[in-house]
């Protein structure tokens, strides 16, 4: 009877133990299949939305194409337009100096209410050595600060009959001052009363030439340079007496030097 009852309980547990698996298999499944599904659902939303964002891509790329080959073709209009502006205000530039070829700028003169300037002119020319006509004057004037707030006297601008006069002058000017180097041009020499402040003559240089050439001048000390002057309405620089000179005609290029 025990052996009996030892095969019955076996095959019970059998019995319940198959069961058991198969249910076990059966929810295993069912999980799994279900899992599978959402995953699946998941994938297709996945892929639904990098297709859409592929094509927002591939338009918004295309958009990006467009724009730069508009950019590309601004910038290349931009650059021949500066070009043409550089050009222009190089050629406007030319054309004021060359107006002032027969000039001279006599800085740092002291201003007074009755002054004759064609007379201060006449004394400065017989002070250097070069002594000029009324002749040979075309007109005299005094110009506007290029900084109101400057302390300095305005310039006078004198206008000669030729720019050779206007070289002679010049020279005179330079050769006076070489020559005399303890009591330089000032303003005594041109009969003023007062202190003997220095007065400057120098050729009359455009809006733009006198921008650049406080800049070299600035530059020159900057980096130790020895020498700047002004010929022809060009502007020269040489860091000794042994250098090759330079000839600034522009920022750009100033700011290039070392």
């Amino acid at each position: 009877m025990l052996e009996e009852v030892r095969n019955i309980v076996n095959e019970v547990f059998e019995k319940e133990m198959s069961n058991l698996m198969a249910n076990i298999n059966k929810t295993i499944t069912l999980t799994v299949s279900t899992c599978l599904k959402s995953i699946d659902s998941k994938i297709e939303e996945l892929q639904r939305s990098v297709s859409f964002i592929s094509s927002q891509y591939d338009d918004i790329k295309k958009e990006i194409d467009k724009y730069s080959d508009i950019f590309e073709k601004q910038r290349l209009e931009n650059e021949s337009l500066q070009s043409t502006v550089t050009d222009l205000t190089n050629k406007i530039n030319l054309m004021e100096q060359q107006a002032r070829s027969n000039n001279i700028e006599i800085q740092c003169v002291p201003e007074a209410k009755n002054e004759n300037l064609i007379s201060i002119t006449k004394q400065l020319s017989k002070t250097v050595g070069y002594d000029i006509t009324e002749s040979n004057i075309s007109h005299c004037t005094r110009i506007a600060k290029m900084n109101p707030k400057s302390t300095r006297p305005r310039s006078i601008i004198v206008q000669l009959n030729s720019p050779l006069v206007r070289d002679h002058l010049l020279a005179a000017e330079i050769k006076f001052n070489k020559g005399h180097t303890t009591e330089k041009l000032n303003a005594s020499h041109l009969g003023i009363q007062g202190a003997k402040c220095p007065v400057y003559v120098c050729e009359h240089l455009s809006t733009s030439n006198k921008l650049l050439h406080g800049a070299a001048r600035r530059k020159a000390t900057e980096l130790n340079y020895k020498y700047v002057w002004v010929r022809s309405g060009k502007i020269f620089m040489r860091k000794t007496d042994n250098s090759d000179y330079k000839v600034i005609t522009n920022m750009n290029y100033l700011s290039q030097l070392t």
